[in-house]
């Protein structure tokens, strides 16, 4: 006589939420595929909600149920970091130096696909020209630095705040700075390849951070320690 306990099927209402939830999720990268296309075949403002819309396969409500305008779904693989970004931190051993924890945060630029990136840098090209997508690309900046300094927070309790704010601010002026270097790259020369100049940008960012400005603030004496005020 078998004492041991059968496994449980999964009740059909459960199997039926599963379904539903993959459909969802195929609808969704349908649509932000087919917006991402559209961007790179015709360009920011050359294109409707419905076209991406008839270009994924589903109605325009279908197409705004998921998103509320046409630069949010252009915007999405950009938010995307920022979940991205919380778990390469939270996964990183406790031992890990800080500078490894962010430079970990470059693997995500090397591990997007190089169409992702061009649409993010595209986008963030086009803020200044656009109202509409200003508001969202700044909401994504927003987001990026409250969930970094969510994280090294919980992560390196005890140091002092305003220097984990410092920090964070200082990556979040450098990531801009290079997504206009970048975008301003790809006007000049559409072939350039992202992934690479990301990467080793973010090291270099990293670099300044952990040795300081010295070189452009050389004290008088070198032994002596410059003081606000003097």
């Amino acid at each position: 006589m078998n004492h041991g306990h059968s496994p449980t099927p999964s009740s059909p209402d459960s199997a039926s939420i599963s379904k539903r939830e993959q459909n969802r999720q195929h609808t969704r990268q349908a649509i932000l595929d087919a917006a991402r296309h559209l961007l790179a075949t015709r360009g920011y403002g050359n294109f409707t909600a419905n076209e991406v819309a008839d270009l994924a396969g589903c109605s325009r409500r279908t197409f705004f149920n998921y998103f509320p305008t046409l630069p949010a779904a252009i915007l999405e693989p950009a938010l995307h970091f920022n979940t991205e970004v919380r778990r390469i931190i939270v996964d990183q051993s406790a031992d890990t130096p800080l500078f490894e924890v962010l430079l970990s945060i470059g693997s995500i630029f090397s591990s997007t696909p190089a169409a992702q990136l061009e649409a993010i840098i595209h986008m963030h090209g086009l803020a200044a020209e656009h109202p509409e997508v200003h508001r969202y690309t700044l909401q994504g900046w927003v987001e990026f630095e409250n969930t970094l300094l969510e994280a090294l927070s919980s992560r390196f309790r005890g140091v002092d705040p305003l220097l984990l704010h410092a920090l964070v601010s200082a990556i979040a002026s450098s990531a801009r700075i290079t997504c206009d270097e970048l975008a301003a790259a790809v006007r000049r020369d559409p072939s350039v390849e992202l992934g690479p100049k990301l990467l080793e940008t973010v090291q270099r960012m990293l670099n300044i951070y952990f040795t300081g400005f010295a070189e452009l603030f050389p004290p008088a004496d070198p032994g002596a320690t410059p003081k606000l005020g003097e």
